[in-house]
């Protein structure tokens, strides 16, 4: 399971390291009570949705993976905290990190571009 499945592996990681990366990286003052409860929740849905993409892949969890990834990476300027640099930064790689890993996977595992409308790849 673990060398088949080893992005939602990474996208785990990468969910734990949104909730406490205010703290580790030191930017929690600069952040609105919003930008906060952000990153623990979104950090929370990545984490969550991995540990159930590890158990049994579904489709749906790809494509909530998918929309969480572009959430992170538009959340800095939705919630107004792109000004604070290493946090705009840190949502900007985890949301880009997410996104690429999901798509990976919705392709390679799900044949995502056929459910999408699209060619696809034979199995």
């Amino acid at each position: 399971m673990m060398a088949k499945r080893w992005q939602e592996w990474v996208m785990l990681i990468a969910g734990a390291w949104f909730v406490v990366a205010p703290w580790v990286l030191g930017f929690i003052e600069e952040l609105s009570t919003a930008a906060l409860y952000n990153a623990v929740i979104v950090g929370v849905a990545i984490a969550a949705v991995s540990v159930g993409e590890l158990v049994k892949p579904k489709m749906w969890e790809a494509v909530a993976m998918l929309l969480i990834g572009l959430w992170a990476i538009a959340s800095p300027w939705v919630l107004g905290y792109a000004a604070v640099g290493v946090a705009m930064t840190n949502a900007v790689i985890v949301g880009a990190i997410v996104l690429a890993l999901a798509l990976w996977d919705g392709i390679a595992h799900f044949d995502l571009m056929k459910h999408l409308g699209g060619k696809g790849h034979a199995h």
